[in-house]
């Protein structure tokens, strides 16, 4: 074994000085530590991490919380933003999703803006801006308004430049993001859960078995004595101890995920109900409107769930809503315990639905992504109209279209003749479903011609949207941002319009999922983190990861 010199022994112990490299390296990584990990700033003076420093490090002088809050919230958080703000100018065009969240414990409102972008290298970023402090009692447009302006104002970013920001349909948010004067759509997500509770409320029976399902969940949620009995019974039918899942009104798809829990472990609570008087029982008849709801309600989960991907766009909305209301459309109305339920969901679907080919920003997405083009399109006109669009951008160089609609009073028909053919499996999945919709010949869809331009360079861009319009559609599981960039020599005219059709968000996840972040900074431990500290801990908690820590 090396015998150490003394200088070596001199340098190993020697407290490093706060400035040197080494020692602003540590204060970094532990500074992303807190913002990574939800901790509270006075977790670095915590006896357990100031032994493990010491252990690990002993020249470092590990700092105060004051320090690291400063350090977090003004160096790191100046640095990270200096990236951010380098990213953001790369962007042809930007979409947004903005929300607002509010913890009842410190009484912090934040409204929230995630920016999502397309690079020139195809790869679809996802930033959250801010986070931004909002009193709770004064929600209103004009307000909204203009702390959005604000945000992206510090942000250098023109209102030239925003393609669109997706929001709930609450009213205030809808004003205030028309205020704008910007283009705007309504989580797809939030449209769907609204035909579903219109659903849920028109017939008795459905009403009923839903509230007693209801109390079953809320007794076991409130009482941990009845939960253990309930997997003590489980555990002695052999079966895997499965806690009943609560509806919550903010929680997308959680009726359906209620009704499959109990139905789950329908054997379980039969025996606890026997024995229990503080839950309500099911008849047998009831039990089989629980079973028909899940299947009512499982392709609706499933398509919630798809929009909801990180990598989606709304180039999947006009598919997946074609692909639902056939799966809906061939459930029996008549049927008598849910016959009525099945009745609205399917009038909801086409009232709130049935403009949505007609909405540019929709079916121009749909048409360049390989995977679909026209071939969900209902009306044979929007493909020549969506084409006609696209040459418009391409010959002007337009990046900014205020008509959001291709045309009015459209005829609605079938999504494709062929569709009607065959009756939808109920036993399919949605996905199995649209597969079935797709795999047909796109020979009616390609036969059409376009129209003619005078000089070469119309013709090149005609040429090009012919050729990419007659090229076979790919298969349903193909990332369209990773096809366009295999095909980048042989469509580049068409890369500005990608970039911007193909940016948009199909819900207002992004910015909810943002909140659960929130959640998890306001705990008993942090209840008095400042709101503007909370902001900047969330900006980084997301955004470090994105750069990669390189900044």
């Amino acid at each position: 074994m090396k015998q150490i010199s003394l200088q070596e022994f001199v340098d190993k112990t020697k407290q490093w000085d706060n400035n040197s490299l080494k020692s602003l390296a540590v204060d970094n990584s532990i500074s992303e530590m807190v913002a990574l990990e939800d901790l509270p700033f006075s977790f670095v003076e915590s006896v357990g991490f100031t032994r493990l420093i010491k252990h690990l490090c002993p020249p470092y002088n590990l700092k105060s919380r004051q320090y690291f809050t400063s350090f977090i919230c003004d160096k790191l958080f100046g640095k990270v933003s200096q990236k951010i703000l380098e990213l953001l100018k790369s962007f042809e065009k930007l979409s947004f999703t903005t929300d607002i969240w509010s913890d009842n414990c410190s009484g912090v409102s934040l409204l929230s803006l995630t920016c999502h972008g397309i690079t020139k290298e195809f790869e679809r970023k996802m930033i959250v801006l801010k986070a931004e402090v909002f009193n709770e009692d004064r929600h209103t447009g004009e307000n909204i308004a203009h702390k959005l302006k604000d945000i992206l104002s510090v942000w250098e970013i023109p209102k030239e430049k925003v393609k669109c920001v997706v929001r709930d349909a609450g009213a205030n948010i809808k004003k205030g993001v028309n205020l704008l004067n910007v283009k705007h759509i309504d989580c797809t997500s939030h449209k769907i859960q609204n035909v579903l509770q219109a659903g849920m409320k028109a017939q008795e029976s459905v009403v009923a078995v839903k509230t007693k399902c209801k109390k079953m969940a809320t007794h076991f949620h409130h009482s941990t004595a009845a939960q253990d009995e309930l997997t003590n019974i489980q555990k002695r039918l052999n079966q895997k101890p499965l806690k009943i899942i609560q509806e919550c009104a903010t929680r997308w798809n959680s009726t359906f995920y209620m009704f499959e829990r109990i139905f789950q472990v329908k054997e379980s609570l039969c025996l606890y109900a026997s024995s229990n008087d503080k839950i309500p029982q099911l008849a047998s008849e009831e039990w089989m409107i629980v079973e028909k709801l899940i299947g009512l309600l499982r392709p609706f989960e499933e398509v919630t769930r798809e929009l909801s991907a990180v990598d989606v766009s709304i180039s999947s909305v006009i598919p997946l809503i074609a692909t639902l209301e056939k799966v809906v459309h061939d459930l029996d109305s008549s049927d008598e315990h849910i016959g009525d339920t099945i009745t609205v969901i399917k009038d909801e679907l086409i009232r709130k639905f049935s403009g949505l080919e007609n909405e540019i920003l929709f079916a121009t997405a749909t048409f360049i992504d390989p995977r679909y083009k026209a071939k969900f399109f209902k009306n044979t006109s929007t493909k020549e109209l969506v084409i006609e669009h696209i040459l418009d951008l391409l010959r002007d160089n337009e990046t900014d279209i205020s008509s959001n609609s291709l045309y009015q009073n459209a005829k609605r028909v079938r999504l494709n003749n062929k569709c009607e053919d065959y009756e939808t499996d109920n036993s399919l999945s949605l996905k199995e479903t649209m597969s079935l919709l797709m795999d047909t010949s796109d020979s009616e869809e390609d036969d059409m011609a376009l129209p003619g331009f005078q000089n070469s360079v119309h013709f090149l861009i005609r040429k090009t949207v012919t050729e990419y319009s007659s090229e076979k559609r790919v298969a349903g599981d193909v990332d369209p941002l990773t096809w366009w960039k295999v095909n980048k020599g042989r469509y580049d005219l068409l890369f500005p319009v990608v970039r911007q059709y193909l940016v948009t968000p199909p819900t207002s996840v992004p910015s909810e999922r943002l909140f659960s972040g929130a959640g998890l900074l306001y705990t008993p431990h942090r209840n008095r983190l400042e709101g503007e500290k909370a902001s900047k801990l969330l900006f980084l908690k997301f955004n470090i990861p994105l750069l990669n820590f390189n900044y």
